[in-house]
């Protein structure tokens, strides 16, 4: 599976996260709506709450912020991982991928500062 980019909004990269979350604000999906999960989705959830970057993990859980690079050098290749690590389908829509296990594929909102 490949990577998919979202209408005119960009794919920046796949990211390693960590519990000091890269994307801090989390969408929560409970109830009869846990496995229903995709990259528009998700996009257009952080988009609404106005920040620049939307990011999706482990097939269902979407995060949002504006600076996936926090916690890296300028150079952020370091903290870049080959995209074949996002390689979880997501619940909502098995053609698309949603990051991987403490794997985030994140995309420009299309928000600027």
């Amino acid at each position: 599976c490949g990577i998919q980019v979202i209408g005119d909004h960009n794919y920046v990269g796949c990211f390693v996260d960590t519990r000091i979350r890269l994307l801090p604000h989390m969408l929560p999906l409970e109830g009869p709506h846990h496995n229903e999960m995709e990259n528009n989705r998700c996009l257009l959830y952080c988009k609404d709450r106005g920040y620049m970057y939307a990011g999706t993990e482990i097939n269902q859980h979407c995060f949002c912020g504006d600076d996936p690079y926090q916690y890296g050098p300028d150079d952020v290749a370091s903290i870049y991982i080959l995209d074949y690590d996002c390689n979880n389908e997501c619940t909502g829509d098995a053609g698309q991928i949603c990051g991987g296990g403490w794997r985030l594929s994140v995309y420009e909102t299309g928000i600027e500062r």
